[in-house]
């Protein structure tokens, strides 16, 4: 039985088509290399969800599909199924058209270009809310806020690099083009255009601010006798993953000398470890004084 909600859901998603097709000698007999074809399927499965995940969220807004391949076909077509109701539009972010077009420049794959392979030296926030993207030669570039993260990311760097600069790379392979069903073009990139796809691992100069709050009353949720990571506690109105430096406080853990470790309230030191770029933040229980 199929609820209302369900059918609602549904109508409000939208279905987006698109055909990725690669060119050059190598396929000229309409044969594609199954390991191109994998990593490139595999790459622009984990773009969509990686940058739906970051720009979103969540992952459960968004659903890819592969329709079957035409027989000698060297292009394959797939559906992005999204629910933009409450959700910006990935198609339209990454710059691979959708629903809502951006302004010229203001897409994930015009940024990779402009910003050409060179190295981002710091991530900001202007004052006006956006991304300040500041590059090792100085220039700087504005971009929407949504940008910081997805660019300080090296899993959509490699996504990238696995749909357009590897297969690129390989003997015969000479562009990749991505196009509606209809045939409106939405990307092109030549073998000799793709060094700004090239993945990075340290796609941005890590810059990292560390604070420590001293005497902050938590509680815990998790403990692990056998691993001092992956804590969980409740910090103020937030619960958060910790982990705990407090040798001794770790030894009386492990021994149950900690009885009411789930019951009373613990006075601690607080390192919070913040990564600038990505805003990631980690949470270090530096010294516990005692219950409150």
């Amino acid at each position: 039985m199929t609820s209302a909600y369900t059918d609602v859901q549904q109508e409000e998603n939208i279905t987006d088509k698109l055909v990725v097709k690669y060119d050059g000698p190598a396929l000229a007999d309409h044969k594609i290399d199954l390991d191109v074809l994998t990593e490139s399927l595999n790459g622009l499965n984990n773009l969509l969800k990686e940058v739906n995940l970051v720009v979103n969220g969540t992952s459960e807004c968004i659903n890819v599909e592969v329709e079957p391949f035409k027989e000698g076909s060297f292009e394959y077509l797939i559906d992005v199924i999204q629910n933009p109701l409450d959700h910006l539009n990935i198609l339209s972010i990454i710059g691979l058209g959708g629903t809502t077009a951006l302004a010229a420049g203001n897409t994930l794959i015009d940024l990779i270009r402009q910003i050409n392979g060179r190295q981002i030296k710091r991530l900001t926030l202007t004052a006006e809310g956006d991304c300040k993207i500041v590059m090792d030669d100085g220039e700087e570039i504005i971009a929407p806020s949504y940008f910081r993260p997805l660019l300080a990311s090296p899993s959509i760097r490699k996504s990238l690099s696995k749909l357009i600069h590897n297969p690129l790379q390989k003997e015969g392979y000479e562009s990749l083009k991505i196009s509606t069903q209809q045939g409106v073009e939405l990307i092109k990139v030549h073998e000799d255009n793709i060094e700004p796809f090239r993945y990075r691992r340290v796609p941005v100069v890590q810059s990292l601010s560390e604070r420590v709050i001293e005497e902050a009353l938590i509680t815990f949720l998790t403990i692990h006798k056998d691993k001092n990571t992956g804590w969980r506690v409740n910090y103020g109105d937030d619960t958060i993953s910790v982990s705990i430096e407090d040798t001794e406080f770790l030894q009386r853990v492990s021994t149950g000398r900690e009885p009411g470790v789930f019951s009373d309230a613990y006075c601690v030191d607080l390192l919070v470890r913040e990564n600038l770029n990505s805003l990631d933040k980690t949470y270090i229980v530096v010294k516990v004084h005692g219950i409150l």
